[in-house]
């Protein structure tokens, strides 16, 4: 049995289509279908209720779907404890980081690419989280607040945030942050803290903007469209920013340095995190 099929019946089951099953594999909708068209019939079986509304697994599809998560939980583990026993300093690593972290980790991986040549650093910047126990990162830069529990590492940072509003639209006259709209944003898709607060404090109708990025958030407030909390670090003098104090809301952030478990030992990992873990500390947006 091809396990690439399995893979592909996975993600259809999951995502309930063949469309949002190809969008998650990067493939060609065909591709989806070609896959699972060969899985049905190596098996001699229908897997599959094809329906308006989508693709729902049939009473062999649903016996067959426990056994390929347990083959795909299997098929991962292994892949992990191959590399995780690999003690060479060189091989490829796939580094994964928030996009708001760019401008401040791009050169470090640079130089430690520079320092380590026989290792291939594969970096891949994303707003979702990419799966360290599914092998879609081997290290990842993660900004969250809690992490899971098999996963190692460290806390880099704990960055706080505060509300920020430019200088030429914050008033006296309107000195409450109630006055003035809002900017609801996250660079973790799962984090609704901010958006929760905002429609719990002011309404919802006070968020005029989201954005999931934040150096974007930051210039909308520069240009004096709306407010929003805002790390303290990224905020210079020359923005003209008018802070809030006692908010009563405290928003903080942390920012992680992660591997899976299985990748204690791998040396060329171990070395990128001891790099990065040395230099990250330093770095001026992190502080």
């Amino acid at each position: 049995m091809n396990w690439d099929n399995i893979r592909f019946f996975l993600a259809v089951a999951r995502a309930g289509s063949v469309a949002a099953a190809a969008r998650e594999m990067a493939v060609k909708h065909t591709t989806v279908l070609r896959r699972i068209d060969q899985l049905e019939s190596d098996m001699d079986v229908k897997l599959f209720k094809r329906l308006n509304t989508g693709y729902s697994l049939t009473t062999s599809g649903q016996k067959i779907f426990a056994e390929a998560v347990a083959m795909e939980a299997n098929t991962l583990n292994m892949g992990r404890q191959l590399r995780g026993i690999d003690q060479k300093l060189s091989g490829s690593i796939n580094f994964t980081l928030p996009a708001d972290l760019r401008e401040a980790v791009l050169p470090l991986l640079a130089d430690f690419s520079e320092q380590h040549r026989d290792i291939q650093l594969n970096i891949i910047i994303d707003t979702q989280k990419k799966n360290l126990d599914k092998l879609e990162c081997d290290v990842a830069l993660r900004v969250s607040h809690s992490i899971d529990e098999h996963l190692i590492g460290r806390k880099i940072a704990e960055i706080r945030f505060a509300p920020f509003i430019a200088e030429s639209i914050f008033s006296a006259d309107k000195p409450n942050m109630a006055d003035y709209a809002w900017i609801s944003w996250s660079i973790d898709l799962n984090d609704s803290r901010l958006e929760d607060w905002l429609s719990k404090s002011f309404g919802i109708d006070k968020i005029r903007l989201r954005v999931n990025d934040v150096y974007a958030a930051k210039q909308l407030i520069v240009d004096g469209y709306a407010m929003s909390f805002l790390p303290q670090q990224l905020v210079k003098p020359q923005d003209n920013l008018h802070c809030f104090t006692d908010t009563g809301a405290d928003y903080t952030i942390s920012v992680w340095l992660l591997t899976h478990a299985d990748y204690r030992g791998t040396r060329r990992i171990k070395a990128l995190m001891d790099f990065l873990a040395e230099k990250l500390s330093s770095i001026p947006a992190l502080q």
